[in-house]
């Protein structure tokens, strides 16, 4: 078995951006640079041929290039102790692209038999995993960063990505890095 999910990674020069926003919180577990990333599509568990067929059934379905561009920082869950640090992403045409993009790719894993997932999609890049951190520090650090926003960056792949949950923290691994494309 496999757990799957569906993913963008940003370029190296956005993930410095994130990187300089990863300070001034204690007990903060602080996201490795190459595991930040926008979750499009929690897939799940699956056998090795599912994994297979996702693949191939998502290949040049969902879509074309866009850009995105990344603002504003939160926490999760929005209210009682945060568990986690995220940042945004920014405009209202990079929200519609990166919502149209998931419809394209729930409707290819609905039509191979995979259950839709029911959970609300909220993009953003996970920053840190948050233990018992003084409410203090997180206000502190939301006000502080309050203000970020990245450049404008293209996205023209998604990436296939296999998690492996361990003690010290989730191992991933890309599967396929599927292309987006125009349609012809």
């Amino acid at each position: 078995m496999q757990r799957l999910f569906l993913a963008i990674q940003p370029p190296p020069d956005i993930v410095e951006r994130l990187t300089d926003l990863q300070w001034g919180v204690s007990r903060a577990r602080w996201t490795s640079p190459d595991h930040l990333h926008v979750t499009v599509r929690f897939i799940g568990e699956v056998r090795h041929d599912e994994a297979a067929t996702i693949r191939r059934t998502l290949d040049g379905v969902v879509g074309a290039p866009f850009s995105m561009r990344l603002g504003g920082v939160g926490h999760f869950p929005p209210r009682g102790r945060a568990k986690s640090l995220w940042a945004g992403v920014r405009s209202d045409d990079d929200l519609a692209s990166l919502f149209a993009m998931r419809r394209h790719v729930d409707t290819a894993l609905l039509s191979i038999g995979l259950a839709r997932d029911g959970r609300k999609f909220a993009p953003h890049i996970t920053l840190a995993r948050l233990g018992h951190t003084p409410e203090s520090q997180i206000v502190d650090w939301l006000s502080g960063r309050a203000l970020f926003n990245s450049p404008s960056f293209e996205v023209n792949e998604l990436v296939l990505m296999r998690s492996i949950l361990r003690q010290e923290g989730s191992e991933y691994h890309v599967v396929a890095r599927i292309p987006l494309l125009e349609k012809p």
